[in-house]
């Protein structure tokens, strides 16, 4: 597979099949992963794979969590809300994503159903947690989040689908009781892992992108 056939190709999974992930398969993953940028060559993160029993009762707990609605603790702030452009593009989102889902307005039900499976991950088999270490600066977050990625794009290419979710990370303490996550780690953020289901209209959903000329600005090049 060609490298803009895995960027491409990797989505944001909202379904997963019923059929486990092995370790051999998250080890190659991470093998891959490792390959991802940091400041000074500082590789300050670490990842926690989960499956099995242990992934079932994580989900079941943070389910739980968000339907009796307990506050979230994340060892990272996440934004409150967002703002201008960013508030467009997200609810852009979700009106899209909805349609595709068969999901209507006044779907209250639905849509709520839909919010409580963020915490439940979507059903995947597996988990992947990324941490760093505690109290550092933004640099740190911005090497976890370059390996996040990696973690997809190396799943992608071995036929896997992921998730990458704030929702994984809203309640550390959940994940702690069952992951020996150091005290002196932040979870950063979690990641649905698994094998999509084709079926589900989820999953047939794809985000749009900003054009080029909104992104990029050119200077001084021929």
């Amino acid at each position: 597979m060609e490298f803009k056939d895995v960027v491409n190709g990797r989505f944001s999974c909202r379904a997963f099949l019923d059929k486990p992930v092995s370790r051999q398969v998250v080890e190659q993953i991470v093998q891959t992963a490792l390959r991802a940028p940091s400041w000074g060559n500082t590789q300050p993160w670490k990842v926690y794979a989960v499956g099995g029993e242990t992934a079932a009762s994580i989900r079941a707990a943070q389910r739980q969590a968000i339907e009796e609605g307990r506050p979230g603790n994340p060892d990272v702030v996440m934004p409150a809300k967002f703002e201008g452009a960013l508030m467009d593009r997200y609810r852009a989102l979700g009106i899209a994503m909805f349609q595709a889902m068969g999901l209507a307005r006044d779907d209250k039900e639905g849509r709520l159903r839909h919010y409580i499976n963020n915490y439940g991950a979507f059903g995947a088999p597996a988990m992947l947690y990324v941490t760093v270490p505690k109290g550092q600066t933004a640099y740190v977050i911005l090497d976890g989040g370059a390996i996040a990625t990696m973690l997809c794009l190396a799943a992608h290419e071995l036929g896997l689908a992921t998730c990458l979710e704030a929702a994984l990370a809203t309640y550390p303490d959940i994940v702690r009781q069952e992951v020996a996550i150091g005290p002196d780690e932040d979870l950063l953020v979690g990641i649905a892992l698994g094998y999509a289901d084709p079926d589900a209209p989820a999953n047939k959903f794809r985000a749009d992108r900003m054009p080029l000329e909104q992104v990029l600005s050119v200077v001084d090049m021929s």
